[in-house]
């Protein structure tokens, strides 16, 4: 579960970037967050994954909140930054097993996942290959499967489908699915509003640091666009 309870955040007296957000998601929900450039989406997951702090408010990712244990409450979720870069010098395997040792995770323990969870994304050769080789398409794709070869409680993804091709992006769909079926939890940032609608079951709208609607399941599936909804929400106007 993920609660964000009235998160405000300033970075000079004249620019207040976030305005007192609160959201709550439930544990096997796939939580979207919807804005245009600028409307505060990584100032939030930011705050929420503890790489900046609040001016106030409170976050609690699984029951726990930076204040009082940031260790084990980064190791209750797996943060993928918009623009994902590691180092180039090793390959994506070696990236792999160094990640998941934060996890304390044991390379016997998720060995069998790192092939499969490749396959999906037709990465299999390119995990033995220098990541400084590597397309933004392909670093995005290792990006994406770390999440889920380490498999915490919550996976946090700032625009993670940018640069991926179709194939890639059904997998991270039945992929997503098959997590929060076994109780996982996601929240990630999109400007693909389309793929929001197929993908999510529970959207929240920020625009200029405000939430101006949440939309739940029944509501994104039953409505015809929403990316109408979203220009209509948010008062834009086409010009001809």
């Amino acid at each position: 579960m993920i609660e964000i309870n009235n998160i405000k955040k300033s970075y000079d007296k004249s620019k207040t970037v976030l305005k007192g957000i609160s959201l709550k998601v439930e544990r096997g929900e796939i939580f979207g967050l919807l804005g245009a450039n600028g409307a505060g989406k990584t100032t939030l997951i930011k705050i929420m994954t503890g790489l900046l702090n609040e001016d106030s408010g409170k976050v609690m990712l699984d029951g726990k909140g930076m204040d009082k244990d940031i260790v084990a409450t980064k190791k209750s979720f797996y943060f993928m930054p918009d623009n994902y870069k590691v180092y180039n010098s090793i390959t994506g395997r070696e990236w792999i097993r160094f990640v998941c040792s934060f996890y304390d995770l044991k390379e016997g323990e998720y060995a069998g996942k790192v092939d499969i969870i490749a396959n999906k994304f037709n990465m299999d050769e390119a995990l033995d290959v220098l990541i400084g080789k590597y397309s933004f398409g392909m670093m995005n794709k290792l990006g994406i499967m770390l999440g889920f070869i380490i498999n915490p409680p919550i996976l946090i993804y700032d625009e993670p489908l940018n640069g991926l091709d179709p194939y890639a992006i059904v997998a991270y769909k039945e992929l997503l699915k098959d997590y929060v079926d076994k109780g996982g939890t996601v929240f990630y940032s999109t400007h693909l509003l389309d793929l929001a609608q197929t993908i999510c079951t529970k959207v929240a709208i920020l625009r200029e640091g405000i939430i101006l609607k949440i939309l739940g399941l029944e509501q994104i599936k039953n409505m015809k666009s929403l990316e109408e909804m979203f220009m209509e929400v948010t008062g834009y106007e086409k010009h001809n």
